[in-house]
């Protein structure tokens, strides 16, 4: 029940947990950082995903709701750029895969990087991983809010269910 309660922070965890990676990652290049704090921030990780990932799953909550805006179509209009990012980021399976595999293959390269006496490009390397996580992530928050009103879903309809072959409703006529 707690986890109900808090999943609509799991978004806001995951972006404080990107945002003190990004300021820690030069430090544990310089091993200033004990490996307690991270196994701590990576626990803290796991579960801010959990429940972000929960939030995503489910309707919008209380508390997204009350902080709809009164005309939502024209804070979509206004957030164009962010909701082309997630479209951008995370629309087709090939791109998002692509995407992905690239983010994998630079954590595997930052994380060579580290054990040897290159920390200038594991930084680089592991900071451009976070930036990215962070847009991904933030992306897809706006856009889950304000799906129904993105003008990218659905060929520039906004994120409705109609398809084009539905059949028109009909109304009943009195016998």
């Amino acid at each position: 029940m707690a986890l109900k309660r808090h999943r609509h922070y799991g978004t806001h965890a995951v972006v404080a947990f990107l945002l003190i990676n990004i300021i820690l990652t030069p430090l544990s290049a310089a091993e200033l950082i004990p490996t307690g704090v991270y196994i701590g921030l990576l626990s803290f990780c796991l579960f801010a995903w959990v429940t972000r990932i929960r939030h995503n799953l489910g309707y919008l909550c209380d508390e997204c709701i009350a902080s709809m805006p009164l005309v939502p179509q024209k804070r979509a209009d206004e957030l164009k750029p962010v909701l082309w990012a997630m479209h951008f980021l995370n629309g087709r399976p090939y791109r998002a895969l692509g995407l992905s595999v690239c983010v994998l293959v630079l954590s595997i390269v930052g994380a060579a990087l580290l054990y040897t006496d290159h920390a200038v490009p594991y930084v680089i390397v592991q900071e451009l991983v976070l930036l990215y996580l962070l847009s991904d992530v933030t992306s897809q928050h706006v856009h889950g809010k304000y799906r129904p009103w993105c003008p990218y879903c659905n060929g520039g309809g906004g994120g409705g269910h109609a398809h084009a072959d539905s059949p028109d409703p009909t109304i009943p006529q009195p016998a």
